[in-house]
């Protein structure tokens, strides 16, 4: 195989895997991430995220954390979000109690 051939090979793979860019979960932004206070109702930090939680586990004291995560990438790369956040009984925000971020915003909204 000639040099010139493997280059087309090599730039077509490139190609393809660029193209094959893959969003799994709900992706929510950092402009959306500030506006959660505690407080809230559960049900107002859903409308914010644009999506129900990925994860939801409960505590013996009545407490509960959802967990909203997405990633994205191509087969080379991949980033994501995280985000994991306390309520109370009375299903409001106690705190964020975690926030994970790598890259960038993934363009598609």
């Amino acid at each position: 195989m000639r040099v010139q051939e493997l280059k087309l090979i090599v730039i077509g793979l490139i190609l393809i895997s660029c193209m094959s860019c893959v969003t799994m979960g709900n992706i929510f932004s950092d402009d959306d991430v500030k506006k959660i206070k505690p407080g809230m109702l559960e049900e107002e930090v859903i409308a914010i995220l644009k999506a129900e939680p990925n994860s939801r586990s409960e505590y013996p004291n009545g407490t509960y954390l959802l967990q909203w995560m997405y990633s994205y990438g191509t087969p080379v790369s991949g980033d994501g979000r995280h985000i994991a956040i306390l309520f109370g009984p009375e299903r409001r925000v106690i705190k964020i109690t975690h926030q994970f971020k790598t890259g960038p915003e993934p363009l598609i909204k």
